[in-house]
């Protein structure tokens, strides 16, 4: 059950953050809009108003049912995709950095003396 809930909060949540960055330029106009988001997360969060799972299968759901197949056919096609394996990294944990202090002190010594400026 609690499982159940989370997934549902996490698809309500990743489906307004797909929403409100495709329609970004038009929300920021909307005066409250974060101060109304945060409400509304809230409300799909806590356990007492079961609001994630109202909101998924009362509007999520049957906004995507009719386009369930197509969803389908694209998550197959990127399955098979084949994707070409990682070359392996060198090791770099024997590298030496530089010692970054005589280089500022070279830079310190090299710079000429700024005049006394009076208050």
């Amino acid at each position: 059950l609690i499982m159940k809930r989370n997934l549902s909060y996490w698809v309500v949540l990743g489906s307004l953050c797909i929403i409100e960055s495709c329609f970004y330029n038009i929300l920021s106009y909307i005066p409250m809009y974060r101060f109304v988001k945060v409400i509304f997360l809230f409300y799909c969060f806590l356990p007492s108003t079961n609001g994630a799972e109202k909101v998924l299968f009362h509007v999520l759901t049957p906004l995507l049912t009719p386009y369930e197949s197509m969803l389908d056919g694209s998550m197959d096609a990127i399955a098979q995709i084949e994707v070409p394996e990682i070359p392996n990294m060198p090791n770099i944990s024997n590298i030496q950095m530089p010692n970054l202090s005589d280089s500022i002190s070279n830079i310190s010594s090299n710079m000429p003396n700024m005049p006394n400026i009076p208050n």
